[in-house]
């Protein structure tokens, strides 16, 4: 439990929390996932990225970022209740703690995010190499890869497979990387939208499966024999 004083232009109030956010959590259900990328949603979760907060304090950054976007609008503090309700049964909210106003025996309850770091990772199907789309996919990329490697017809199949290995090992990578990041790379990951954590994060964990797994290169190489 931590303690923290603070005066405002308004009133000395004291911050008791119960709750600290762990560094990074990944998303893989995709149920999560859709309701982190809605924009009522994600606004919250954005906001709580500066620390626990009230309600009150919520519903007036919410304000502030719906102004801001284009497809948004602001939202009353029995809506963002509402929304964080929602966000909690999800796990990605939770309640952190009390605001004590010093002089009043009233209390507020302080908001904040079960983790610092969200990361829609593994939320689509794994499989999804070896159905229709996924064949469509490999076929289509077989074709410009045939020119870099050896100029051969490769089996289709067979790039199924090898890209299916690739993905499974850029998301062990991923989740390698991400436990063992120091404080300041995490944080300098928060100060980006989902979309870019996201991004980085793929294109980090592709380089590292790649180099890290020489054996799904040579599976891919085989492919065009």
């Amino acid at each position: 439990m931590t303690t923290q004083e603070t005066t405002t232009q308004e009133q000395k109030h004291q911050d008791v929390l119960t709750f600290q956010s762990k560094p990074v959590k990944i998303i893989r259900d995709v149920k999560l996932a859709k309701l982190l990328k809605e924009q009522a949603y994600y606004l919250i979760v954005k906001v709580l990225r500066k620390g626990p907060m009230t309600v009150r304090e919520i519903e007036k950054a919410y304000r502030k970022e719906a102004l801001s976007c284009e497809d948004c609008e602001p939202k009353s503090d029995k809506t963002i209740y509402r929304y964080l309700k929602v966000l909690e049964e999800a796990d990605l909210v939770v309640p952190a703690g009390q605001r004590v106003v010093i002089g009043k025996t009233a209390t507020e309850t302080l908001f904040a995010r079960t983790a610092r770091i969200f990361l829609l990772h593994g939320a689509d199907k794994p499989s999804w190499w070896m159905n229709k789309e996924g064949e469509k996919i490999a076929q289509k990329v077989g074709t410009l890869l045939a020119h870099l490697l050896g100029g051969k017809s490769p089996s289709v199949e067979c790039l199924q497979e090898a890209f299916q290995s690739l993905d499974k090992a850029r998301e062990a990578e991923v989740e390698r990387l991400v436990s063992t990041a120091g404080d300041e790379a995490l944080e300098h990951m928060c100060e980006g939208e989902f979309k870019e954590i996201d991004k980085i994060v793929s294109i980090v964990g592709l380089y590292a499966a790649i180099i890290n797994h020489s054996e799904i290169l040579e599976k891919l190489r085989g492919c065009f024999k």
